[in-house]
């Protein structure tokens, strides 16, 4: 991957545009998502990292940001997602400074709604329910391209309960965006 330019800067890790380059003149843009290396000494945030490439391997939706490639390379933790050529749902408010035109809003809470349907359904390859909860859907998670896509990303803090078990009273997510039962620390379902 050849980094082209810089996406987004958080606090877990950084998102860079990259072009991906094989044979044959094959070349194609992608999104690629490194972990910053303060973290990467951090098993925890690692499995949570890996967990969130395995996860989005998995779902395949018309509305779900896919990951193409997961690796470490020269000491960094990245993946290689799709380049939604557009703008989230946070950055289109600040702008309008304002709620959103009503049939925008209920194309994206309707793409929301069915991608959501479809990860709380999702099965592994042995038929074997995922019980994929997001946790975090968010003005910033929800990306819109230019072609009139909706998109949900970022599965970094989704659980799958059927592989791990609840953590209750622990909070991940964004507060203002957060079911009742999560912002109580309590265990969260579809």
């Amino acid at each position: 991957y050849r980094i082209l330019r810089t996406i987004a800067m958080g606090g877990m890790g950084e998102v860079y545009l990259a072009a991906l380059k094989r044979e044959g003149g094959f070349e194609k843009q992608v999104a690629l998502k490194c972990v910053l290396p303060r973290l990467m000494a951090d098993p925890r945030f690692l499995e949570l990292f890996e967990r969130e490439a395995r996860l989005a391997a998995v779902l395949t939706h018309r509305n779900i940001v896919p990951v193409f490639d997961f690796g470490r390379d020269q000491g960094r933790a990245w993946l290689a997602m799709e380049f939604v050529h557009g703008v989230d749902v946070k950055a289109v408010y600040d702008h309008l400074e304002g709620p959103l035109p009503i049939g925008l809003a209920l194309d994206v809470a309707i793409a929301c709604a069915r991608t959501l349907d479809y990860a709380h359904r999702a099965r592994d390859a042995r038929g074997r329910p995922l019980n994929i909860i997001h946790r975090d859907v968010s003005p910033q998670n929800i990306l819109l391209s230019f072609e009139g896509d909706v998109k949900l990303a970022d599965f970094g803090l989704a659980q799958a309960t059927a592989r791990e078990s609840q953590e209750e009273g622990t909070l991940k997510g964004k507060f203002a965006y957060m079911s009742p039962e999560q912002a109580e620390g309590r265990a969260v379902d579809g």
